[in-house]
């Protein structure tokens, strides 16, 4: 049974399965961003998708790295496949581990971390142009110092809705 939070019926029309039941997910431990989220995409739990944690040790590098973005991270058939292959488009936006996922529009926080300290805020958006687009229409830049840390705020999620809404609305995405 393929567990989803609030997917509408026509979503789930494009689910790999006969008889689709919609009903609030279980949580999962841990309650974390990335498993939670890696498991929303895959109705895994974490045993099954494989991101267990926000950091993981990589024993080749002898490092741990945090929020590491690489959609290869998330095992599992993917909740939207189905629909994906009758031509569905799918778009992930500020999602954890979405960098080469196979959807048709991503944006994700990208900042650039200086050496000496500091960063420059920039977002990671496919198709390309589409975050300096998307700051034109909300008026603004996204503030990653509003998305997480000291200064988290409900301005990072207006943002986010405000651009998400307009992504909906395009009919070229």
């Amino acid at each position: 049974m393929i567990q989803v939070a609030a997917l509408g019926q026509a979503q789930a029309q494009g689910l790999d399965c006969k008889h689709p039941v919609l009903r609030p997910m279980d949580s999962v431990f841990p309650a974390l961003t990335c498993t939670v989220q890696a498991g929303f995409r895959t109705a895994l739990p974490p045993s099954g998708h494989g991101m267990i944690a926000s950091g993981l040790y990589h024993r080749d590098l002898r490092k741990v790295m945090f929020w590491e973005q690489s959609s290869a991270l998330v095992a599992g058939e993917r909740i939207w496949a189905g629909l994906r292959r009758r031509g569905g488009k799918i778009g992930m936006l500020f999602w954890q581990q979405s960098l080469g996922e196979d959807v048709d529009v991503v944006l994700s926080p990208a900042p650039i971390h200086k050496h000496h300290g500091g960063m420059i805020q920039d977002c990671y958006s496919r198709p390309a142009g589409l975050y300096q687009r998307l700051c034109k229409h909300v008026g603004r830049r996204f503030n990653l110092r509003h998305y997480w840390g000291p200064m988290a705020s409900a301005r990072s999620g207006d943002w986010i809705a405000a651009a998400t809404a307009e992504v909906i609305r395009d009919p070229q995405l």
